[in-house]
């Protein structure tokens, strides 16, 4: 959401979402009492159907809502799999560039 200061905006979702809020640039007051700033989240949790989102200055909001999917986690640091044979597969392709690389210069 591209929120300029002063801004109002109602987020209305289903209600098995989980929902959050990541502040890219600028602050944000969520529900009237709670602030975010610029790269920070805002976890607003489970059944959270009506989220109110004032901006407080010129603001850019990543707005994250889904349904649990249910399945089974295995993270190491910022790695999500969902076994252990799946996670160590992800550091290992990550450790031997198997995961794309970024051009050179661009």
């Amino acid at each position: 959401l591209h929120l300029p200061q002063g801004a109002d905006f109602a987020l209305t979702l289903p209600t098995p979402y989980n929902v959050g809020l990541y502040v890219v640039c600028g602050a944000v007051l969520v529900n009237g009492d709670r602030p975010a700033k610029a790269q920070h989240l805002a976890v607003i949790g489970w059944d959270s159907t009506d989220v109110q989102i004032t901006a407080s200055e010129n603001s850019l909001v990543l707005v994250l809502a889904s349904e649990a999917i249910e399945e089974p986690l295995a993270t190491y640091g910022s790695f999500v799999m969902n076994t252990g044979e799946e996670l160590m597969l992800a550091i290992a392709d990550f450790e031997n560039g198997n995961m794309g690389k970024f051009p050179e210069n661009e």
